[in-house]
């Protein structure tokens, strides 16, 4: 799977594979939203993601994408 974040007002930025594990672990497994509607303050630094997949053809492997809300 590859992860690439999506922030408004700046460009998509795709996390490299080898770094995806790294990733997870270190900054988005905490900053994840298991809810539509999040609170700010209940996450480290007042932001969090939103995540979806994305599959298909033209992608070597699943893409989560992670929406970046703050």
């Amino acid at each position: 799977m590859q992860f690439v974040i999506a922030d408004v007002g700046a460009a998509l930025r795709w996390i490299p594979t080898t770094e995806c594990l790294e990733f997870w672990k270190d900054e988005a497994k905490t900053h994840l939203s298991t809810e539509t509607r999040a609170v700010l303050d209940g996450f480290p630094d007042a932001y969090f993601y939103l995540a979806s997949q994305w599959e298909g053809p033209q992608f070597e492997a699943p893409v989560i994408v992670m929406e970046r809300h703050h």
